[in-house]
């Protein structure tokens, strides 16, 4: 069995998968991005592992800074898949370890575009914001932080802690 863009292959026959695409963008509007959706804010948090408000962010910043995440026709000149759509399947696979074959039942994304969003999402992620926030500490960060990990009882800690269910690892940096 292999999956195309939208057509699975199972034992040499050839079956077209009509993923209604707007109708998945439009649920996923309603569940959390109208301005009363179906879920609250906690709930979105717990799901993405973000608030809202940084997702969108996140999402506008792709939007603009990535050809990837544009909207555009596809060669059939329907409407592709959404910026929403790439960025949710993403973080779906990225906040729970989700498989991309998962996308397909609420994003409605094949396991290969769902795979692709992921890859081009941290790509994005990377160049965008690399400069900011994914550099190594300046002299005023390291203040910064021992002050509050200080106020938080671990005075002269700069790193973290880190406990896992299968191995407990403490990562301490003095």
């Amino acid at each position: 069995m292999r999956f195309y863009s939208h057509i699975l292959v199972l034992n040499g026959i050839y079956i077209v998968m009509r993923r209604d695409r707007q109708s998945a963008h439009n649920r996923i509007m309603q569940d959390y991005f109208v301005e009363k959706p179906l879920y609250t804010e906690e709930l979105f948090r717990r799901r993405f592992r973000m608030s809202s408000r940084l997702f969108n962010f996140i999402l506008r910043s792709l939007e603009e800074g990535t050809d990837y995440f544009k909207h555009k026709r596809d060669c059939s000149g329907r409407l592709g898949v959404s910026p929403l759509q790439k960025a949710v399947a993403a973080l779906r696979m990225l906040a729970y370890g989700e498989g991309g074959d998962r996308q397909d039942e609420y994003v409605k994304v094949s396991e290969r575009t769902a795979h692709h969003c992921r890859k081009r999402f941290c790509e994005g992620i990377v160049r965008l914001f690399k400069e900011k926030y994914l550099r190594s500490p300046t002299a005023q960060d390291v203040d910064n932080i021992l002050q509050v990990n200080s106020a938080r009882g671990f005075p002269g800690m700069i790193g973290m802690l880190l406990c896992c269910s299968t191995v407990d690892v403490i990562r301490i940096l003095i």
